[in-house]
């Protein structure tokens, strides 16, 4: 709706609109799931073919296989916040 005042989107996940219009809610949460991984590794994937300026997960040297290491890592860090 607004190009000019959008620099990057991620999206985040997306629904089938045929399911979602024509199942209860309850039914079609299950799919959300199914390719999740597919999903992932073929966004890390496009993301390594994107080099340099494409894609900021990726260096020179990114493959696929790599981006998907680097998440997994930044996502088994531990941060304690103490308040």
């Amino acid at each position: 709706m607004f190009p000019n005042r959008v620099g990057k989107v991620i999206l985040d996940g997306m629904e089938d609109p045929l399911t979602h219009a024509s199942e209860p809610s309850h039914l079609y949460w299950a799919r959300r799931v199914e390719s999740v991984d597919e999903t992932f590794q073929e966004f890390a994937r496009g993301c390594a073919l994107a080099v340099p300026y494409g894609c900021f997960l990726a260096t020179d040297t990114a493959t696929g296989q790599s981006i998907i290491e680097w998440t997994q890592n930044l996502l088994a860090v531990r941060t304690f916040i103490i308040v």
